[in-house]
């Protein structure tokens, strides 16, 4: 019986080693399941234990007929522009962080402009030069579509943000958002963001700040 060399068993073994290592895992969603949190090795800043919670998505009704097969790839196509909006505004870093312009790339041309008006609603724009980690730990959009002619021709997502942030000196802090952002779609871009009539408060050790609210 024949056996084959040595060299030619490890160097398979070698190839097989490396084919699993490039797979990568992602949500439906496209995005990395891989927590926000983890701290790289040469990072000394503090890291939230936490780990980012998945989006969560779904119909909170549909008026007009809307055919099950269209359900999954109309929601979300309907809420891509609000991951796009939460993730840019209130999640990705790095962190410490100034710029949030990314984050009113969703919104219609007009909206966008009163949107930079309210950043401090819409965005971690006032607590942004202050954070080092942050982990979103509920991120819930729950859809009211219209639908005519079997596809949706308009829609209102309720979302309701929980955001962890971590500062500087350790002290751990929550940002929470809550309200209605209204969606439009055009055949040149897809759905956009048009409106939004939303409230924001901050907690820190256990204590709630003012709430903000703010519409465009």
């Amino acid at each position: 019986m024949w056996s084959p060399p040595r060299s030619l068993i490890a160097a398979a073994v070698l190839l097989l080693g490396l084919g699993a290592g490039a797979c990568t895992s992602e949500s439906d969603t496209g995005e990395s399941t891989t927590p926000a949190s983890a701290p790289t090795a040469t990072d000394d800043a503090p890291r939230l234990r936490e780990r980012a919670a998945p989006y969560d998505l779904s119909y909170g009704r549909v008026a007009g007929r809307l055919g099950p097969g269209k359900r999954a790839r109309s929601l979300r196509a309907m809420t891509r522009p609000v991951r796009a909006w939460v993730n840019a505004g209130f999640v990705e870093g790095p962190w410490p962080r100034r710029g949030f312009e990314a984050a009113f790339a969703p919104f219609t041309a007009d909206t966008a402009k009163s949107a930079r008006n309210n950043a401090r609603l819409l965005t971690m724009q006032a607590l942004g030069p202050t954070l080092v980690d942050v982990v979103p730990q509920r991120r819930r959009v729950r859809v009211a579509a219209t639908a005519a002619g079997g596809r949706p021709v308009g829609a209102t997502a309720r979302v309701d943000l929980r955001i962890f942030g971590l500062n500087q000196q350790g002290n751990q802090l929550s940002v929470h958002v809550r309200g209605d952002v209204f969606l439009s779609a055009t055949k040149a871009k897809g759905w956009e963001i048009f409106g939004y009539d939303l409230d924001r408060w901050v907690e820190r050790g256990g204590r709630e700040a003012t709430t903000e609210g703010g519409d465009g």
